[in-house]
């Protein structure tokens, strides 16, 4: 009994199911409809199908899901499947879905003539197989009646050959080794061979080599299974290849039935679609914004590259999640909320927000979306982009603010600076515009400055700015205006093109720049009276070390008969060579502290004779305090050197003259000695004929040890007395020059009682100077202590611990020599003056009031200084700073 072919169709909306019913309604078939899989599962049972048209994405169990179960229950002929869809897969989907059972795809919206057409081909194939299977009914009946059924049987094969040969699909039965033994004439269009040509072939030899495993892998379905199914590609005669869709059904042991139908025309639409898939899918991730596709329950369905890095997210992690999944509560909310809005008001949408990525970082973006709807018009979902505007705020802000400090920099300037148009249209001003002109500056954008110009000079004006737009090169002038002057500069502003767009004029009040310059003239008149009054040489020197001036007095100590001879030249060629260093020392001490007074430098003349120059240097600055030029002025000292030398030697002599009796009674002392020690090698050679030779070499070695401790003290002495002009500056110890100093002096110290007390630090660092100028400075010193101690106890008769102490010690970079006293002490009129030339407090005819002056020239010479702090009748402390770091 015929039976009716079986078409299932299963889709969750009941719309697109009623219009299927529609379009197959006029064709013989059952139709059996389900809203879900679970529904289909449960009408289907037992029942054979045709075919099966199961929409993919359906809630609950999906189209992919569905096809496996049915054919999962039906191990004998898979069910061929159409899958409905409206979207376009991946391709490893699309796999899915033919592994699945399915034979090809219908796209939505369903066109009702692709739809009718491919139905109607499983339909005749059904009606094939049924005719087939009735047949082959027929075949079996025949045969067990072969004798009674030939003409019959000879009918029916007849009629069967005339239905495989005018099958519009290829029709092949072979046996069990794949050789074909026959064909109809389908399969030798499909194929290019003859009939003939196909007897002689066996399956294999239509796969080709690409298609070896598909191929094998179809056979041995078809072994095992009675029967099998596949897509594989066949070669054609002429070498090219087609695609098509092998159903086999095992006839008996020995015989297959094979049909091939030609799919290659779906399948190249397959390609096509896959490669139109792959190509929107690279376009995607070559757009550099990110791109996100939702459907309508919130879920991420598909995004680009830029998405997942902007997430910084794989793959994986963001497919099908939702925005409660990948970011916080409050942010998944506002897209949530802005999401609903969309999709309830459909069209487009747009708005600024801020994104927090996995790393914490914050994004301000811009968020571009639209409502996407599927093939029957409903919304399915949104697709936006996201734009990156983070740096763009950044930018804006610190545009805003670099706007806002060129306005404080322009209203901090004193110039009036204003851009203006061709017209004269101010555009931008500062507030000393408004200033200038007694206007409020805020009001002045976008008035004409002709209009509020006195009228005086808004000819001018107007003339020079319109040349700067004719010719494009900026103009400097000045002009006067109500009783003040103002320089002006007119400066084109080009666009990228060249084009001037409009010009910037810059306006500064001069007034007082002219008055100054009055004023600056007078007063250069009086400097110059002044510099050629001054009874010294003063020059003025650029920071480059060129004369730029000197003064008459100047040119006389140069030997110099016109300004001309100094002027321009380099001062350093008026200095003698060895100096050149301490005159670089000079202007870098000026150009520290500003000022270097008295310091002593050879100078050459112009005939090449040398003075010695007492030079004062003081650093010229401008209002700023940038360092303009030097003024030098130069003292010849060559006579006053002289005269301190003298001082100096006298100076010395005067302290001989007082260590006398000290230096008598050190003599006297190793002459007594000597005098013992004679005595008592006669007195041992009166008791016996013969000396001891050891007794006599040990007294003989003391008369030796103190006649050289003699002759040292005399040629200390004598050293100490003599000139040291020509003494070369070395590197000494100063402990052994106190040393030296308190041994012509210490005799004298005890012969009084005075108690001498020496600290002196070891291993402190040496100086640079003349040791025996040190020591005279040290013996000054001593013999000032010694009548300061003798006056306080001629004054205090119970005063008896008459004490001088020396002590040296170093302090960072400063060597540091103290004499201390506990005499009568300095007033406070006189520790003022104490240092200056011929200035004592001893009585008359005790002392030159040399002493000290001349200590002080030569500590100064060791680049150091002397404190004197002293409490009358409590003793007086004289201190010695010199500063080895300028002394290398």
């Amino acid at each position: 009994m015929k039976h009716l072919p079986n078409l299932l169709i299963v889709d969750d909306d009941i719309d697109q199911l009623n219009c299927i019913q529609t379009i197959v309604e006029d064709l013989n078939l059952n139709l059996i409809q389900a809203l879900s899989g679970s529904a289909a599962l449960e009408k289907i049972n037992g029942l054979e199908l045709t075919l099966a048209i199961i929409d993919v994405r359906m809630r609950g169990m999906n189209g992919f899901e569905l096809a496996r179960s049915i054919n999962k229950e039906r191990p004998g002929e898979k069910v061929p499947i159409i899958f409905l869809t409206g979207d376009y897969y991946a391709e490893s989907q699309i796999y899915e879905g033919y592994s699945a059972g399915a034979v090809d795809y219908i796209f939505k919206p369903v066109d009702e003539q692709i739809l009718l057409s491919k139905i109607g081909v499983f339909l005749e194939l059904f009606h094939q197989k049924q005719k087939i299977i009735e047949d082959a009914a027929l075949l079996k009946k025949s045969t067990e009646e072969l004798n009674k059924a030939n003409a019959a049987l000879r009918s029916s094969e007849e009629k069967y050959r005339n239905y495989v040969d005018n099958a519009p699909d290829g029709v092949f039965v072979a046996d069990h080794s794949g050789q074909f033994i026959e064909a109809n004439e389908a399969a030798c269009r499909m194929t290019g061979y003859s009939r003939d040509a196909l007897m002689r072939m066996k399956f294999d030899e239509l796969l080709p080599k690409n298609s070896n495993e598909e191929g094998i892998a179809f056979i041995k379905g078809l072994l095992e299974k009675g029967s099998a199914g596949a897509d594989l590609l066949l070669l054609h005669k002429g070498g090219s290849t087609l695609w098509s869709n092998i159903e086999a059904v095992k006839l008996s042991e020995s015989r297959f039935l094979i049909f091939s139908k030609n799919i290659t025309f779906r399948k190249l639409a397959e390609i096509k679609i896959r490669e139109q898939y792959q190509f929107l899918n690279t376009l995607l991730d070559t757009i550099p914004n990110p791109v996100f596709h939702k459907d309508r329950d919130g879920c991420y369905r598909g995004f680009n590259k830029a998405f997942e890095h902007f997430l910084d997210l794989p793959y994986n992690e963001i497919l099908g999640k939702t925005a409660y999944d990948i970011f916080s509560k409050e942010i998944a909310d506002e897209y949530t909320k802005r999401d609903k809005e969309l999709l309830k008001n459909s069209g487009i949408q747009k708005y600024e927000w801020k994104v927090i990525t996995k790393d914490g970082k914050k994004h301000e973006v811009i968020f571009d979306k639209a409502t996407i709807k599927n093939e029957n018009g409903k919304i399915s979902g949104i697709i936006g982009i996201i734009s990156d505007i983070t740096k763009w705020k950044s930018a804006e802000k610190a545009i805003a603010n670099s706007e806002k400090e060129l306005k404080a920099i322009l209203n901090s300037l004193p110039e009036a600076i204003f851009l203006v148009d061709k017209e004269g249209k101010i555009i931008v001003n500062n507030r000393e515009l408004g200033k200038q002109l007694g206007v409020d500056p805020e009001k002045l954008k976008g008035i004409k400055i002709y209009d509020i110009l006195p009228a005086d000079i808004v000819k001018n004006r107007k003339s020079k700015i319109d040349k700067v737009y004719n010719t494009g090169e900026p103009i400097l002038f000045e002009d006067e205006y109500s009783g003040r002057f103002y320089r002006n500069s007119i400066y084109p502003v080009h666009t990228e093109s060249g084009r001037i767009l409009r010009v910037s004029v810059l306006s500064l009040d001069i007034t007082e720049h002219k008055i100054a310059q009055q004023e600056l003239k007078v007063s250069n008149e009086k400097y110059k009276t002044l510099l050629d009054a001054s009874p010294d040489g003063i020059f003025l020197i650029d920071l480059k070390g060129i004369i730029t001036e000197a003064s008459e007095i100047g040119l006389e100590l140069f030997d110099a008969e016109i300004r001309e001879d100094l002027v321009g030249k380099h001062f350093l060629r008026f200095v003698h060579p060895k100096e050149k260093n301490t005159l670089r020392e000079i202007i870098e001490k000026t150009m520290n502290e500003g000022l270097a007074q008295n310091i002593e430098v050879k100078v050459r003349k112009k005939n090449q004779s040398l003075f010695t120059g007492e030079t004062s240097t003081t650093l010229i600055q401008g209002p700023d305090g940038v360092p303009l030029s030097f003024m030098i002025i130069i003292r010849d000292v060559s006579q006053r050197k002289m005269i301190e030398t003298n001082q100096l030697h006298a100076d010395r002599m005067a302290n001989l003259g007082e260590m006398a009796s000290g230096i008598a009674h050190e003599i006297n002392q190793p002459l007594n000695i000597i005098s013992m020690v004679m005595d008592k090698i006669l007195f041992e050679s009166a008791k016996t004929e013969t000396i001891d030779l050891e007794f006599l070499k040990k007294k003989s070695d003391k008369i030796f040890e103190n006649i050289t401790r003699m002759r040292n003290i005399i040629d200390h002495i004598r050293a100490f007395s003599r000139s040291h002009d020509d003494y070369v500056l070395t590197t000494f110890d100063i402990n052994f020059s106190i040393e030296n100093a308190t041994s012509m002096i210490m005799e004298q110290f005890k012969h009084y009682g005075i108690n001498l007390n020496l600290q002196l630090e070891k291993k402190i660092s040496q100086v640079v100077g003349n040791t025996y100028k040190f020591e005279q400075v040290i013996v000054n010193l001593l013999v000032n202590a010694k009548d300061a101690v003798l006056e306080r106890k001629s004054n205090q008769p119970e005063y008896q611990n008459m004490t001088v102490g020396i002590r040296s010690y170093q302090e960072d970079k400063f060597l540091i020599v103290e004499v201390i006293d506990n005499g009568i002490g300095i007033s406070n009129n006189d520790i003022n003056n104490i240092i200056l030339p011929f200035y004592t407090t001893k009585d008359e005819g005790k002392g030159t009031g040399l002493g000290l002056s001349i200590c002080y020239q030569i500590i100064k010479e060791m680049d150091g200084t002397i404190e004197i702090t002293s409490d009358r009748f409590n003793g007086t402390n004289v201190k010695l700073v010199m500063d080895i770091r300028k002394r290398k």
